[in-house]
């Protein structure tokens, strides 16, 4: 074999010592990289979470009446969406109501309801809940010709605001109308009542008439000493009309009525 060739084949095998060696290295680093997590090629899957919080569920209002008639107690229970009926109820033609309410927050309609009324607090919904469903007129809030104070008309207000369509709701209605002309002719001394009333400044001059006196009702014009001017005594129950004079210092009565100027 001559030395060219021999040199050939020498050339050869180192080279391909080498390119083994560098193969061995290449795999080498590639096991080294796959296992190191710090070189690793990692995919990271993110799933999203979503925490959906359920919309919170409105109690439904319950409103349970315990309603008592003459000789009887009718219990009842019925939802209310928007407004109360109270028909059921009005067939029973009950005296009075007491009603009960479960813990439901109060709607819009019950808080125009209680601020009508001006009652104190949250619980007096109750109360009014049992007037609108009574129907008696023996039951004083329901009674139109009773004591028209400014409680009363308050309380009836809210009542009302409850349940319109009560069946009573335009006796009361016209009612607390008359109280509050009353009111009005009352400050401006046009309507009084019993007692003694310094002309000019508590009652003003002019006609005044109590349209149904009781028997035995008495008035008397007076002058600045407390002398009579002229007086009137009403045996039977009638109507009594009287005329102060703005020349009259006071103006006296006692078990008369209502005393409304008519001119």
């Amino acid at each position: 074999m001559d030395s060219n060739r021999i040199k050939v084949l020498a050339v050869g095998a180192a080279v391909g010592l080498v390119l083994a060696v560098v193969m061995i290295l290449v795999l080498e680093r590639d096991d080294d990289v796959s296992a190191s997590p710090a070189l690793a090629e990692t995919t990271t899957s993110t799933r999203s979470t979503s925490t959906t919080t359920p919309a919170p569920t409105s109690v439904p209002l319950l409103v349970t009446l315990d309603c008592h008639e003459a000789h009887s107690t009718t219990s009842m229970q019925f939802m209310v969406e928007e407004r109360a009926n109270f028909s059921p109820a009005w067939a029973a033609k009950p005296t009075s109501c007491e009603a009960n309410r479960n813990g439901a927050a109060l709607t819009p309609l019950e808080n125009r309801a209680l601020a009508a009324s001006k009652y104190p607090d949250e619980t007096s919904i109750t109360t009014l809940y049992g007037l609108c469903a009574a129907v008696d007129p023996a039951n004083p809030y329901l009674d139109p010709t009773g004591d028209v104070t400014p409680e009363w008309s308050a309380a009836v207000n809210g009542m009302l605001a409850l349940c319109p369509k009560h069946p009573q709701a335009t006796a009361l209605r016209e009612a607390m109308t008359e109280a509050t002309e009353s009111a009005r002719l009352e400050a401006a001394g046009e309507l009084f009542y019993e007692g003694t009333f310094r002309v000019g400044v508590d009652v003003q001059p002019g006609t005044y008439a109590v349209e149904q006196a009781s028997a035995g009702c008495y008035w008397a014009r007076l002058d600045e000493t407390g002398e009579t001017i002229d007086n009137n005594f009403v045996e039977g129950a009638s109507r009594v009309e009287a005329t102060i004079s703005a020349s009259d210092y006071s103006f006296h009565n006692e078990g008369c009525g209502q005393w409304r100027k008519v001119g």
